[in-house]
């Protein structure tokens, strides 16, 4: 499974977005593979549509639907989460990305645009595309 951080969704679905090209070729490059995201990952996705209404984010959530993508949740123990949070300096959010790829022995790659997100989750050992 990949695991997708909120901003390659953000990127593929607006085509506005400075990554979305680039989200385009990522998701275009892993066609066939399971594609999954935090719950927590996916309401980030969703809270700038929400703004515009109920009926935008439904829409953006059938978009994400479409793309395949598989809701994960309890991927780790809230004390899993603060551990990291402690540990890494990286926000909750950012957090729930790496923990969703599993443990690094048997990680999946995670999906990010996020620099920072993608240089600790590299430290820390796990495959971070592009």
């Amino acid at each position: 499974m990949n695991v997708l951080d909120a901003n390659v969704v953000i990127g593929f679905l607006d085509g506005a977005n400075a990554n979305h090209e680039q989200a385009v070729a990522l998701l275009g490059s892993r066609l066939g593979k399971p594609l999954g995201m935090h719950e927590v990952t996916i309401a980030e996705v969703l809270a700038g549509p929400a703004q515009l209404g109920r009926a935008a984010a439904q829409q953006v959530w059938a978009a994400i639907q479409e793309l395949g993508v598989s809701p994960l949740d309890r991927v780790a123990s809230p004390l899993d989460v603060a551990l990291m949070r402690s540990s890494a300096g990286l926000p909750i959010p950012d957090c729930l990305v790496i923990l969703s790829a599993g443990p690094v022995s048997d990680a999946n790659p995670i999906l990010t645009f996020d620099e920072r997100l993608a240089s600790k989750a590299r430290q820390m050992g796990y495959t971070v595309l592009p």
